[in-house]
């Protein structure tokens, strides 16, 4: 009986020993399937640095067309001002020239 019973809490601790060693196993897997998937990610790591690369590059160049709109949109209410005062100035001297004519 004793035989027995020490033969008993034997196979019970090789089962609960292979159910250890069987989540140490899935526990393994998973860290394998985690490893493939970093490495992936560490293969695309540098496409991914150069692409964040270039959108910066575009952010910068469209910072810099927008400024240049910018300039150019004021250059234009300077031109267009220049214009009317121009304009203005044209109305008046066709005025004097109009009044010294009738006054000959």
């Amino acid at each position: 009986k004793q035989l027995s019973g020490s033969m008993r809490e034997m196979r019970q601790t090789i089962h609960g020993l292979q159910e250890e060693v069987a989540k140490k196993e899935a526990t393994s897997a998973g860290l394998r399937e985690q490893i493939v998937s970093l490495t992936a990610s560490a293969a695309e790591a540098p496409l991914l640095r150069g692409q964040v690369a270039e959108l910066e590059q575009h952010k910068r160049e469209e910072e810099a067309l927008k400024k240049r709109v910018a300039e150019l949109e004021a250059e234009v209410r300077k031109m267009e001002s220049e214009r009317v005062a121009a304009q203005g100035v044209r109305e008046v001297v066709q005025l004097e020239c109009d009044s010294a004519v009738e006054a000959r």
